[in-house]
């Protein structure tokens, strides 16, 4: 999908100035782009889903195409000026100096090339040399989604682009999501050496497998043959038991998140996948999105991204349905009732935290069973920052238990948190009986009437609260609560004053105007 855009770009000619038309390649496939684009999810609301109007093959709402497969991006179209004159090399970088470029072999004869797998939102610089070079030109990727193009699998996705804590972008080129690369049981290979190709191109150095040993029955990953680039392989036996609700059963998912964070530290990019890439691979995809702070409708979405593969796979000599939806149905074909992706945020929400992301952090940080796996809070914390660019609040602490005042009095709350270069320092208050207490937007707590509350104090995710204890002014002050503030009062002379903050004498009786 092309489009012309003009860019300030200026070219000189002739001691003039002039603008250069731009090419744009949405890299969106249309059904995905509608998908991910047309709407947003209601929170808390998991009883319907609006996948089915865009992966059904009928009516052929936004394509139309033999099966449900719509898993592959659109690629960037490129034009040659005129048909090559015999087989030459295709550059493409994001460097004007072409370094770092990934490389395509190009036939005699061909006017343009598709290229595929590109990040979105990037600006790219291409040559083709046939040796010389025939031409070069400049071009510009949009779109959300990075979906791949890898040869013999398939429902492979970069998890970048989706918005995150502080409404950054989660980084592209650093986690993937997929299907097998073997044949389960066998080990045998069904990518082809171009979609490795396509894999390593991408920047993918780590493998880790979610299948049981059955499953797989493998050493190393596939992408480590026929190849001295050097692929990490991990392998988990991620049995049913952590797959989506079930996921606080087993800390495998934990144990690969682990493993992940570890390959990252060494700028590692990481291909984490199961069997087809929907439930045990949905499962990690979650926690770690979720973690990086995405919403629940894009959750939801990352989830039912799988429906736009095949609707079907034979998996051990059965047909698996790949459908699905983040519904109580979820799976299309309605087996396996106990994984339910409404199921899984049932489960999370029940987690302690104050928002989902403290959730999931706290389920990462505290494990799912005595002497179980776990991770690092500086693990969890630098996760999020490398792949978000935000930096989260460690501690918040009150600085007091409890505070006790009489009536009209005032105290000034003084929270601290850490680390002091945190993103969001914006503290939150509010008070549990405004009645008693009210507290202002600085933390400025002041006592109301003689009882007792709470006054909670929020910092990006993270709360604290402070017992707040009433009691009556015995000093023979009496308090008139008013809205309005200039509201005229009578002096014992019977003159009439206005005391819109400060205190007058009525009937032998102090009265504080609050």
């Amino acid at each position: 999908m092309k489009k012309l855009i003009t860019l300030s770009i200026l070219c000189l000619v002739a001691g003039t100035a002039r603008s250069k038309e731009i090419p744009e390649y949405c890299l969106e496939n249309n059904a995905v782009q509608h998908y991910i684009h047309d709407f947003e999810y209601d929170d808390d609301d998991y009883t319907y889903t609006n996948i089915l109007d865009y992966c059904d093959p009928e009516p052929y709402k936004y394509y139309k195409y033999d099966g449900y497969r719509k898993d592959r991006p659109e690629p960037a179209s490129l034009e040659f000026p005129s048909a090559l004159p015999q087989d030459g090399i295709l550059y493409v970088s994001e460097n004007s100096d072409f370094s770092d470029s990934l490389t395509y072999n190009v036939k005699a004869g061909a006017t343009g090339y598709d290229v595929y797998n590109l990040i979105p939102g990037r600006t790219y610089y291409y040559k083709v040399e046939c040796p010389e070079k025939v031409c070069s030109d400049v071009f510009r990727t949009t779109g959300t989604l990075r979906q791949l193009n890898v040869e013999g699998i398939f429902n492979v996705r970069d998890m970048g682009g989706w918005i995150g804590l502080g409404g950054n972008p989660i980084k592209y080129g650093k986690l993937f999501r997929g299907s097998r690369m073997t044949n389960n049981g066998s080990g045998t290979e069904i990518i082809t050496a171009a979609g490795k190709k396509a894999m390593l191109d991408a920047g993918i150095r780590g493998d880790l497998d979610l299948r049981t040993s059955s499953e797989r029955n493998l050493t190393k990953s596939p992408l480590a043959n026929n190849t001295d680039v050097k692929v990490d392989y991990y392998p988990i036996d991620d049995s049913y038991k952590s797959r989506i609700s079930t996921f606080d059963q087993s800390d495998a998912s934990i144990r690969g998140i682990k493993w992940i964070i570890s390959e990252l530290k060494k700028d590692r990019p990481v291909y984490f996948h199961c069997s087809v890439g929907a439930d045990r691979t949905g499962t990690v995809a979650f926690l770690i999105g979720a973690l990086c702070g995405m919403s629940e409708s894009d959750l939801a979405k990352e989830f039912e991204l799988t429906s736009f593969s095949a609707d079907s796979v034979v998996t051990n000599g059965k047909i698996e349905d790949l459908r699905r939806r983040r519904t109580y149905d979820g799976r299309f074909d309605n087996t396996e009732k106990d994984y339910k992706y409404a199921l899984l945020i049932e489960k999370v929400k029940a987690l302690t935290g104050n928002t989902l992301q403290r959730k999931v952090y706290n389920h990462l940080k505290n494990g799912v069973q005595s002497g179980g796996e776990k991770i690092k809070e500086d693990d969890l914390d630098w996760l999020v920052t490398y792949l978000t660019g935000y930096k989260l609040v460690r501690k918040l602490t009150a600085g007091v238990r409890s505070i006790s005042l009489k009536e009209g009095e005032s105290y000034q709350l003084t929270p601290t948190f850490t680390p002091a270069d945190a993103t969001d320092t914006l503290i939150t208050y509010r008070s549990l009986k405004p009645e008693i207490a009210t507290v202002t937007p600085d933390g400025l707590v002041t006592a109301v009437s003689a009882g007792s509350t709470y006054i909670y104090i929020s910092i990006d995710g993270l709360s604290a609260s402070v017992k707040t204890t009433v009691t009556a002014d015995e000093s023979g002050v009496m308090h008139i609560k008013t809205a309005v503030q200039d509201e005229p009062a009578v002096n014992m002379a019977g003159q009439q004053i206005y005391a819109p903050a400060g205190m007058f004498i009525q009937g032998g009786k102090k009265y504080i105007y609050k």
